[in-house]
């Protein structure tokens, strides 16, 4: 079931009459838990169910569930199982027969989508990779449409740089006093959060990616460099110009720059 992702006026009434009535509370933080419950005196027992336990508190859920008590999942804020603990409790649960129910509400992903501007089709692709060789990767491959992730808020500028020319809609503390959305090219929008005093927190962002690009090899970018640094343009400028005209990562063609070039 979900709970609110920041402002505690957004959980709804069936949400705090379900949380009333179960026998038990799976949560992902008690203690963050706690705080709602204490605000609208609900006295329900609480279990830890998160994700450095969810094998081992997925199967002890299940049993209880077995012996007819009823069981509301929680996480700390939003929806469980996006990203969050939940999808194995709700298989294991389903395996033996037990039915699944729904309480909607609040999340990071729909709330932030509906005021981006964006189109459809959405790919949502969860927290965004924290390697920069597998988040390359993952950006190299992404469809015509709007592509989400999730991102801490320390991470947003290093995230977004290699993103370019294209379109992302960043939205950090949803729902909380300070929250902040930022819409342009990526390039653009990091620029403006780095001037942020800090980027507490978790952030949603989203891509709009156009078309696909083409590939482009290496003897590409190799040729464009060429003619560049044989007209007297230093290294770093001739790698930052045919980056920025050809809409790459600067750090792969520098790092070709710099490795010079083969007689012919």
């Amino acid at each position: 079931m979900a709970t609110p992702i920041g402002n505690m006026g957004d959980i709804t009434h069936r949400a705090l009459e379900v949380l009333a009535q179960v026998d038990r509370i799976a949560a992902e933080d008690t203690r963050t838990t706690a705080r709602i419950l204490s605000r609208y005196e609900i006295r329900t027992p609480m279990l830890r169910h998160e994700k450095h336990n969810e094998a081992s508190s997925a199967d002890g859920l299940v049993a209880l569930l077995q012996a007819g008590e009823s069981i509301a999942l929680v996480s700390d804020a939003g929806t469980p199982a996006i990203s969050d603990p939940g999808a194995r409790v709700v298989n294991a649960a389903r395996d033996v027969g037990i039915q699944v129910l729904t309480v909607p509400g609040a999340s990071a992903l729909t709330a932030a989508f509906s005021i981006c501007g964006f189109p459809l089709p959405l790919t949502f692709h969860g927290f965004v990779p924290k390697k920069s060789r597998a988040r390359q990767a993952l950006y190299d491959q992404l469809s015509p449409g709007t592509h989400a992730f999730y991102c801490p808020g320390r991470d947003l500028n290093v995230a977004l740089e290699p993103l370019g020319t294209h379109q992302v809609f960043v939205a950090r503390e949803l729902t909380k006093v300070h929250e902040e959305s930022v819409k342009g090219t990526a390039t653009e929008v990091a620029a403006t959060l780095k001037a942020s005093d800090s980027l507490k927190g978790e952030a949603v962002f989203f891509v709009h990616v156009e078309s696909v690009k083409a590939p482009v090899d290496d003897q590409t970018i190799r040729t464009m460099l060429k003619e560049l640094m044989d007209t007297g343009t230093r290294t770093k400028d001739a790698a930052t110009e045919v980056a920025r005209t050809l809409d790459l990562p600067r750090r792969r063609v520098y790092a070709l720059a710099i490795e010079g070039f083969e007689d012919e």
